[in-house]
């Protein structure tokens, strides 16, 4: 009876030790879907701030994209050697 008590433990220890894995592996997803949500979120308000908002837009127009208005003109501080 003893014997077939240990056969039965040490059969079950590599299912055990894979439902660990498989836990570790859904609480390591479950997290990254979080933070996935998260950064989606924001960018659908940066994209509707970018689409409503025409001076916001502007703003991020003239720094990320060096756009200026008509009759502007962009000086570039090169700093020297």
């Amino acid at each position: 009876m003893i014997i077939i008590g240990i056969l039965v433990t040490v059969s079950f220890i590599p299912v055990f030790s894979r439902y660990q894995d498989l836990s570790q592996s859904k609480k390591e997803a479950g997290e990254k879907i979080l933070q996935l949500k998260a950064e989606n979120k924001a960018l659908i308000e940066e994209q509707n701030r970018l689409q409503n908002d025409p001076i916001y837009a502007e703003s991020v127009a003239r720094k990320k994209l060096n756009f200026a208005k008509e009759g502007e003109v962009i000086y570039k501080m090169v700093p020297e050697d």
